[in-house]
């Protein structure tokens, strides 16, 4: 049985680094074409920024990125963070699929995406843009050892990584937050709330992985916080 597997690790590692190139290329186009009109707010264009350059760290990941010491093998470890991944998009869905529904379920449908109080979006948007920037930063520290899946590279214990083990993840659950500030609706909140308990559930995957494989993670997690700093003793 090893041996089978032997043989296909470099294959699952060369397919797994050129869709990561070809799906971030194609997220970064995307980007390109939602560049905020001359006149938009600040906060605006800082998000579009953020999420741009967070994108094209996530390209150069996959260019660039070290070998694999454990390969994502079960399908908690693929469709958990494929799931993750669609999630913050699924927030605010494109108008011929809210329109599909209203067909299919009825006007009353709508209420799904109508905010249930009449906010600014502007406190939203700085919460989604400091977020992406916090995933930006956590990104410049995790450089080379980024995947989507669940895989175990070389453990990472600086930059952000000192003081949280998962500075990425809290950056994306800022951000989904944030959105809902920006866009209060019953749609909006429950994809947020289904996101934070799934990217948890994606980080504690990645932990027993990294426990199983990394000899410094059990001390590594002793005395750094999971999605927040320890505080002092």
């Amino acid at each position: 049985m090893q041996a089978p597997l032997a043989r296909w690790r470099p294959q699952q590692e060369r397919i797994g680094r050129w869709t990561g190139l070809v799906v971030f290329a194609v997220m970064i186009g995307r980007q390109l074409t939602l560049v905020p009109p001359a006149g938009s707010h600040g906060v605006e264009l800082a998000r579009w920024l953020f999420v741009t350059c967070l994108f094209v760290l996530f390209w150069s990941a996959y260019w660039r990125r070290r070998p694999a010491l454990a390969l994502a093998s079960r399908p908690v470890e693929i469709l958990l963070p494929l799931v993750c991944s669609g999630l913050p998009l699924a927030q605010s869905p494109p108008p011929a699929l809210v329109e599909g529904l209203r067909s299919l379920l009825g006007a009353s449908s709508l209420a799904l995406w109508q905010p249930l109080l009449a906010v600014s979006p502007y406190p939203g948007l700085a919460a989604m843009a400091a977020g992406e920037a916090l995933a930006v930063a956590a990104m410049l520290s995790l450089g080379r050892s980024f995947s989507i899946f669940s895989e175990v590279r070389e453990l990472v214990s600086t930059g952000l990584y000192r003081w949280v083990r998962h500075p990425l993840y809290l950056g994306e659950m800022i951000a989904v937050w944030g959105y809902v500030l920006a866009w209060p609706a019953p749609w909006s909140f429950a994809c947020a709330v289904v996101f934070t308990g799934l990217q948890s559930w994606r980080a504690l995957v990645e932990e027993r992985l990294l426990l199983a494989h990394e000899p410094g993670y059990e001390a590594y997690r002793a005395r750094v916080g999971f999605l927040l700093p320890r505080l002092p003793r």
